[in-house]
């Protein structure tokens, strides 16, 4: 069992999980230009997957107790990640996909937020 401050500080670190998983699903919308419907399910597979994932956390560190102070501290870790690296890893993987539009030809994939057109 671990103690309060250990606990905050898990959590806090676990926030960056599900910060992570949100950009990879963001940039994997970008790629494809998903609708309304495919972004409606997305959404829902996105918090399946990270209510699976709290859970699981929660079960190992704190024995399946919810504490409020830990989904605070997972959100705390989320929304710090999201402010800071996410940005920096987002704009680096936008302007890759920008390079690679420009030298390699997508037969199938219509990267549309690239074009102007599309805006």
């Amino acid at each position: 069992m671990f103690n309060s401050m250990q606990i905050c500080i898990y959590s806090c670190i676990f926030g960056i999980i599900p910060g992570i998983i949100y950009d990879i699903f963001k940039i994997f919308r970008l790629i494809f230009n998903i609708k309304k419907l495919g972004l409606f399910i997305l959404d829902i597979v996105y918090f399946i997957i990270c209510a699976v994932l709290v859970f699981l956390f929660i079960l190992t560190i704190n024995l399946g107790y919810i504490r409020f102070f830990i989904l605070n501290f997972i959100a705390a870790g989320w929304l710090i990640y999201r402010l800071t690296v996410s940005r920096i890893v987002f704009n680096f993987v936008y302007k890759i996909l920008k390079f690679l539009k420009h030298k390699i030809k997508f037969p199938k994939i219509n990267l549309c937020f690239l074009n102007k057109k599309c805006r």
